[in-house]
């Protein structure tokens, strides 16, 4: 079946419309970096003694770190509820994210993300 290269998609939810979204096959613990229209994000997966969670930190300007903690999980865990993250023409710029590991000793992950632009 041919597409038509002229055709677009858009996806909209509860007034955001989504900009990109994706799945990542991870292995060892190089952080991934994106960057959307000069906002740099750096997303690294930590563990320590906590619960699952995140924390995010502007390592410098116009560049956020998200540290996922503890995301230890076969089935998965992460945010599918939207979290705001900065402001790019007016609109805010939402995330979410889901996270499965597949191996523990190799720190293997499957990593679903999803960035969004509304109210």
């Amino acid at each position: 079946m041919a597409i038509d290269s002229r055709i677009q998609i858009k996806i909209e939810i509860d007034k955001r419309e989504l900009l990109t979204s994706g799945i990542l096959h991870l292995e060892g613990n190089d952080p991934i970096k994106l960057d959307i229209n000069g906002l740099k994000f750096i997303f690294t997966f930590k563990n320590d003694d906590g619960e699952p969670r995140y924390t995010g930190t502007i390592t410098e300007e116009n560049v956020l770190q998200l540290d996922f903690f503890n995301h230890k999980n076969t089935l998965g865990e992460g945010k599918l509820s939207p979290i705001e993250l900065a402001t790019i023409n007016n609109q805010t710029l939402f995330f979410t994210y889901y996270a499965s590991t597949v191996n523990f000793e190799t720190n293997s992950r499957r990593f679903e993300y999803a960035f969004y632009l509304g109210k």
